[in-house]
């Protein structure tokens, strides 16, 4: 289903089929949820309505003693059977910060003493029940409630509900951000924008921040939505097949992040818009977004698709590391070759070095460095996977097609600017006291179900600067070794 332009929309078949005009009025927020194949949604202005994929309807009011007619809210959950309203109007009278519910399969039938309050009045912005990840276990027996300045628990069941206060130093800044997410330890919790602009994970006891080595890039991207958009919205989605939280920020930026890996990824070139979980047509589960931008063809797009681009264009697939120093800070240095060892999938790519910015607020890159990488059939054997290291064959017997370490080095050189006296440009090290290295892949966007790109180890040369030669007659510098593996901020210089 597809809200827009004031109208709701049935896309199931692709196209956008009219189910009813001036269902909502534009720019309110939407609460919707399904319970027993229907779609049920409503708003702050908008009595419950439904849809069964055949009639689109108010729901009925059952009547009976002490019920009250279905409410109107901002917020919908289904939870044991029952339909949650966040900030409902009951009977014309707005219960900001409360929630109501119905009776066990039964939206017609809402009971005025089950309006639960918060105790605070703070205005609800999602309400979202719990769960395990472990498929066939039913979801635990509670929800969470994120509102502007804090996170409750609610536990039990609806007519003995149990309210505890969540430790989080954070509220919820949007009630489109927050995503339940599951876990292989079967403890889940719900990943949401906080109130401070960064994103925080909850399992109804505690909340931690996921988004601290990215303070800076979270902060933008919210600063400039909040620049460009009067209301900004940030839907968010996760992909239940390969594992990742997604959260759009408008203007066709959008961050990933995966949850086995805790790695933060940006995706520049998606349409931004509301997110829904949907299947391919190999029956995957997959991502759709509906778009909002004017740049984009108005439609429901399928994105994350194995093997494709954006819009004709390859996307630019990057891994940067941190600054690396060899073991000294302080050191200045005349990086001179890279060494990198890889697992890699049918792929070239090319390594940039870049040093510590200068005092003109500019930085040094060096010229790309191009690799390849094809698939070679065979055992992994080879310099890495060397007998000597085993003391035995190594992984005999398999003779399937295998990706092989790939070793692969290259002088690091900045280019130097033209001049009326020189006839081209000419090269020169890196001098820089550390540098970082970023990983460019130039195939396209790979099959996320295999590893495109696995990183075993940089090693880079350089020689320190302001040291006295030592070795042969020829004057050698002294060599420094920098070795990056699982913490690229750990080096090691043998010569300090």
């Amino acid at each position: 289903m597809v809200w827009a332009n004031g109208n709701l929309y049935d896309c199931v078949n692709g196209a956008a089929s009219l189910i009813k005009a001036g269902a909502y009025t534009v720019g309110q927020q939407i609460g919707r949820v399904d319970l027993g194949g229907i779609l049920y949604y409503t708003t702050v202005t908008v009595p419950l309505r439904q849809w069964n994929g055949t009639t689109e309807q108010a729901v009925a009011n059952s009547g009976g003693v002490g019920t009250v007619p279905p409410p109107s809210g901002t917020v919908l959950a289904a939870y044991a059977g029952s339909l949650i309203c966040g900030n409902p109007t009951v009977s014309a009278v707005n219960y900001p910060g409360g929630f109501i519910y119905c009776n066990v399969n039964d939206p017609t039938t809402w009971i005025g003493a089950n309006l639960n309050q918060l105790g605070s009045n703070e205005f609800i912005m999602w309400i979202i029940p719990l769960g395990v990840s472990a498929a066939g276990v039913p979801p635990t027996g509670s929800f969470m409630i994120g509102c502007a300045n804090q996170i409750f628990v609610y536990q039990g069941p609806l007519n003995a509900l149990t309210q505890k206060i969540v430790n989080s130093p954070v509220g919820a800044q949007d009630p489109n951000s927050a995503q339940f997410v599951p876990s292989q330890d079967l403890f889940p919790g719900i990943i949401f924008l906080g109130s401070d602009g960064q994103f925080w994970i909850t399992n109804g006891i505690t909340t931690g921040c996921i988004s601290l080595k990215i303070l800076n890039l979270v902060y933008n991207f919210t600063q400039n939505s909040k620049l460009i958009f009067a209301k900004p919205r940030y839907f968010a989605g996760y992909n239940a097949r390969y594992q990742y939280y997604i959260c759009d920020f408008g203007s066709n930026v959008q961050l990933v992040y995966m949850t086995q890996t805790k790695s933060w990824w940006v995706i520049s070139g998606w349409p931004s818009g509301s997110i829904i979980t949907g299947h391919d047509n190999a029956g995957f589960p997959t991502n759709f977004i509906a778009n909002t931008n004017v740049g984009i063809t108005s439609g429901l797009y399928q994105v994350g698709i194995d093997f494709t681009t954006f819009n004709g264009v390859n996307p630019n697939v990057f891994y940067q590391t941190a600054y690396l120093h060899g073991g000294d800070p302080e050191l200045w240095k005349e990086w001179q070759w890279v060494f990198i060892g890889t697992l890699t999938v049918q792929s070239t790519y090319q390594v940039v070095a870049t040093g510590l910015p200068l005092a003109t607020n500019t930085q040094q890159s060096t010229q790309p460095l191009l690799f390849g990488n094809p698939l070679a059939p065979g055992t992994l054997v080879g310099a890495i996977w060397d007998t000597s290291l085993w003391d035995q064959a190594l992984w005999t017997g398999i003779n399937t097609l295998q990706t092989v370490p790939d070793l692969a080095h290259g002088m690091l050189s900045v280019a130097v600017p033209v001049s009326k006296w020189v006839a081209k440009p000419t090269t020169q090290p890196l001098r820089s006291s550390a540098a970082s290295f970023t990983i460019t892949w130039a195939f396209g966007l790979p099959n996320s179900g295999t590893p495109a790109f696995d990183i075993n180890q940089i090693i880079a040369r350089f020689n320190p600067r302001g040291r006295k030669p030592v070795g042969g007659a020829t004057g050698t510098a002294q060599a420094g070794i920098l070795r990056a593996g699982t913490d690229p901020f750990v080096g090691v210089n043998p010569n300090r």
